[in-house]
């Protein structure tokens, strides 16, 4: 699994970020998207969509890639990772850990 990481203040910036990332025949399957501008997020989302790249987004109240916060901003963490995964969100109640990896490893 490879991963890279993109910033950009605008939609425009995000858009040229990923198809320079993308240019060395990084091919991404999912992104974690960081975004606060909640404006852009209809078209962010379109531009990833367009390249076949699922998401997985995140709000927060700075944006953070590579040791550094912004505001206002975008970042995403791409991965290339395989494209059959599922995503869990599960509460620990008091289960332990091995009682929680064994309740994901019995899904589906």
């Amino acid at each position: 699994m490879k991963a890279k990481s993109i910033k950009g203040k605008s939609v425009e910036e995000i858009n040229t970020e990923l198809a320079g990332c993308m240019s060395d025949n990084f091919q991404p399957t999912l992104a974690i998207v960081f975004l606060s501008a909640l404006d852009e997020l209809e078209a962010v989302c379109a531009i990833l969509d367009n390249e076949g790249i699922r998401i997985f987004g995140a709000t927060t109240g700075g944006e953070f890639i590579d040791g550094v916060v912004d505001e206002e901003s975008i970042a995403i963490m791409l991965l290339d990772m395989n494209p059959l995964f599922t995503i869990s969100l599960l509460t620990a109640n008091n289960n332990s850990t091995e009682d929680i990896a064994d309740i994901i490893s019995a899904q589906e």
